[in-house]
């Protein structure tokens, strides 16, 4: 019998907690490692000064807990909904969850929510935690604990950087997760050198610095929402 194509919240809630303890099954590991990427740099960087540096002295500053949080963030964000859900585009490995009757509806829901906010979440809370706890623990060798994720918060968008992930997943048949970043990469050099052909300087002197991050955190909503557009399309269209 097919599936009726209307959202049953019944329904969506039994797939919900199917689909999440598979994705939970998939990138459990990753999301501890990742999460518990504080406490790894400050052993890396006590390991290295004591065996070649001097061991009283010496710190992990903002600056370089910032650009590690960036990095571990977007690697997170952007390769964590490839891991859960780019086998869907596989006959072999994606036609069980394409069969299952749960209607289309329910399981991009199901899709979006687990790699963009339940996942992210996860991996915030385990990261930040950490981090609070090192701080708590070894306050002169470790800079105030971050409350948000300064660059990241600042420049990339968790949500835009998930579902671009999500539409890495399912627009490559192979080596997702480096054509993914690959388009990426060279997307946002061919944004920089847009960007590049303004005269910056007289656009602050018009609008202010807050004007600027709305039109930029607007700009980054807009892609997310295209992403997520085709991603709904496409697993709709998705055949075996």
């Amino acid at each position: 019998m097919k599936t009726s194509e209307t959202f049953s919240l019944s329904r969506f809630g039994e797939y919900f907690i199917l689909d999440l303890r598979n994705c939970f099954a998939k990138v459990g590991l990753t999301t501890l490692v990742c999460g518990l990427v504080p406490l790894i740099l400050l052993v890396m960087v006590a390991a290295t000064n004591f065996a070649v540096g001097d061991p009283s002295v010496w710190i992990i500053e903002n600056s370089v807990k910032d650009m590690v949080t960036a990095v571990t963030s977007i690697f997170y964000f952007l390769l964590i909904p490839i891991s859960c859900y780019g086998l869907l585009t596989d006959k072999s490995a994606g036609s069980t969850s394409m069969m299952l009757p749960v209607s289309h509806t329910e399981k991009y829901a199901s899709m979006v929510i687990n790699s963009m906010i339940i996942l992210p979440l996860t991996f915030a809370a385990l990261y930040f935690a950490t981090d609070a706890a090192l701080w708590a623990l070894f306050p002169a060798r470790y800079e105030d604990a971050a409350t948000v994720m300064t660059m990241l918060s600042s420049f990339f968008m968790p949500w835009m950087v998930s579902a671009v992930g999500l539409t890495g997943a399912l627009l490559f048949k192979r080596g997702k997760g480096a054509k993914t970043f690959a388009v990426s990469a060279v997307s946002f050099i061919l944004l920089v050198a847009m960007l590049g052909s303004i005269d910056i300087p007289s656009l602050y002197n018009k609008v202010n610095m807050h004007t600027v991050n709305v039109i930029w955190v607007a700009f980054q909503t807009v892609c997310a929402v295209l992403c997520l557009t085709y991603v709904y399309f496409r697993t709709k269209k998705i055949q075996y």
